[in-house]
């Protein structure tokens, strides 16, 4: 199979870039998409802010929405299986060339980055590290286009550094779990359950939900989720959903009670409730404070 670069996919969805063959980025995610298996001569990673994306990645199947971030290397087989309508992501694309000013490989095994081939292709984020890396991505993208053509590549290369290292500190409590040969079940496990509370945490709260999902006891999967990420599964899947609360009143124009439905509370009243018990505020006065900035 030969290898397909930056430039076969500009060619092929037929997009007007013309900075470099050796970086790329992108904030739509297009409907005409390579269907077809590739193996890539480049890095692609990313987040998802809407939509979705299915895709294959040396053989195993990923299923990705909001708040995941994505990762593929070069020499990796590669197949995008579907991509939602209308979907929306900050992905940048680039070459061990476009990044060999970095003095230290840091696609070498030895090194702590999450461009080393030790770490899983996708992950789902806590929502303090998407919505920073989301801001990032936005800043940085938006940096990208105002550059003067002349300096553009030597910014460029700059500019992802400063991305790399703001990467790595967001995802340490994610795809830094390296396995070895006692925990690649329990990271794999671990995986499963954030990927799961992504797709179900508006319908379902209760971690016994979740390990049934994956079939493990309730007690098991609460040690493997605090071991690994720190947290509580019961507390991971409340910080998904205490985000997206604070997401709708923050940027959404649906009133309260509309919010308080559409993450399944039972009425205004308990959404209320666990609004000022996790915030200290009503969710009337958090969204007066935020308008008010």
């Amino acid at each position: 199979m030969n290898s397909y670069s930056i430039r076969d996919i500009i060619r092929y969805r037929e997009l007007d870039w013309q900075h470099s063959d050796d970086f790329f980025y992108l904030v739509d995610i297009p409907n005409q998409f390579e269907s077809f298996v590739l193996k890539p001569n480049y890095f692609c990673c990313g987040i998802i802010n809407k939509g979705g994306i299915t895709i294959e990645v040396d053989g195993r199947i990923h299923k990705m929405g909001k708040q995941s971030f994505l990762i593929y290397k070069p020499d990796q087989i590669v197949r995008i299986i579907d991509i939602s309508p209308d979907s929306q992501g900050a992905f940048i694309l680039f070459t061990k060339r476009f990044i060999s000013y970095i003095k230290e490989d840091i696609s070498k095994e030895s090194h702590p980055s999450f461009l080393s081939t030790q770490f899983t292709s996708y992950t789902v984020l806590s929502p303090f590290s998407y919505y920073r890396l989301a801001s990032f991505f936005a800043k940085l993208f938006d940096l990208l286009t105002n550059i003067n053509r002349e300096t553009w590549e030597y910014s460029a290369k700059s500019l992802i550094s400063v991305l790399f290292n703001e990467i790595d500190v967001n995802l340490r409590n994610s795809i830094y779990n390296i396995p070895n040969s006692g925990n690649i079940r329990e990271t794999t496990l671990v995986n499963e359950f954030k990927a799961l509370v992504n797709e179900h945490f508006l319908q379902e709260r209760a971690v016994v939900f979740y390990a049934d999902k994956i079939s493990v006891s309730s007690g098991y999967l609460h040690r493997i989720v605090k071991k690994q990420l720190g947290i509580t599964p019961g507390a991971f899947v409340n910080a998904f959903l205490f985000s997206e609360a604070k997401s709708l009143l923050s940027y959404s124009t649906y009133n309260i009670s509309e919010i308080a439905e559409k993450l399944s509370f039972s009425d205004i009243y308990s959404f209320s409730k666990y609004f000022k018990k996790h915030s200290g505020m009503s969710p009337s006065q958090y969204r007066s404070l935020f308008l008010s900035n």
